[in-house]
């Protein structure tokens, strides 16, 4: 069966009245579109070309493309065309840019919408910015994905040497870690909160009881960390229990949240894994 040009009620001109009744509601519920209905699904992997919402769909699993325009561009489309679901293909996608100095998706004024990436790892480029930062929205709810980052805001080392009397740590790369000199380049914006840098010394998994969270120098170098700070810990005594093999964890302790929501009410962050 057919619809004619015009309305979907045309199908049903030639049937028994008692028939047309019955089918009535079926035709109805086809032809949303007619009626100005908004559909109830948008895909971000398939449907921001076709709805004019951006000039690529936010494809998975394509470490070059940057997701974040596209995210954004598309959940906002929903919010102002009352589309209550936003999806995409499950994967994994690359946050490459910042909104801002301050954060990377910036969903302002978002009503009545639940993004749902289906289990997919969302991988944003800096870790010491919000990820997503959500603002005067309504009834916004994010589910079930994944988030990591590029570059992390912490590194692993291996202790090679310490030197107790002058305070320092000699390192080595552990692994494909970041080496500490790639945080001498790192800037959080003004206004966010930065207590600087600090060393965490473990052993066997277990951070080592003789030490603490231990304030360290910048500039660093890649080879030797200064501890600085006046705690017991801190001091000769203590750094002399660090052994070689042990691991130093180094950590800028400086940022934003991952997912930050400002005066908005209603908002829900459900089986999302940081």
């Amino acid at each position: 069966m057919k619809h004619g040009s015009g309305s979907c009620f045309q199908c049903c001109g030639n049937l028994p009245p008692a028939r047309a009744i019955y089918l009535l509601p079926l035709i109805l519920a086809g032809c949303g579109s007619a009626f100005g209905q908004a559909p109830a699904v948008l895909n971000l992997s398939h449907d921001l070309v076709a709805n004019g919402i951006a000039g690529k769909n936010m494809v998975p699993n394509s470490p070059a493309l940057d997701s974040r325009p596209l995210f954004t561009a598309g959940v906002a489309y929903a919010s102002k065309n009352h589309i209550p679901t936003v999806i995409a293909d499950r994967g994994s996608y690359y946050f490459l840019t910042q909104n801002s100095p301050y954060q990377h998706v910036f969903l302002n004024a978002i009503a009545n919408v639940t993004v749902d990436l289906q289990y997919s790892d969302l991988y944003f480029a800096l870790g010491n910015i919000d990820a997503i930062d959500a603002t005067n929205c309504v009834n916004l709810t994010l589910r079930n994905f994944t988030v990591d980052y590029l570059q992390l805001p912490f590194t692993q080392l291996t202790v090679t040497g310490v030197n107790a009397a002058a305070r320092t740590v000699s390192v080595k790369q552990l692994g494909n870690y970041a080496l500490p000199t790639a945080f001498n380049s790192v800037t959080v914006p003004p206004n966010v909160n930065d207590d600087g840098f600090f060393a965490f010394a473990f052993r066997g998994g277990q951070e080592l009881r003789t030490t603490g969270r231990m304030p360290a120098a910048t500039p660093t170098s890649d080879t030797l960390i200064q501890i600085t700070g006046s705690e017991p810990w801190t001091q000769a005594a203590s750094l002399a229990t660090i052994q070689p093999g042990d691991t130093l964890v180094f950590n800028h302790r400086a940022g934003g949240s991952t997912i930050f929501a400002n005066t908005s009410a209603g908002f829900k962050v459900q089986n999302v894994s940081i």
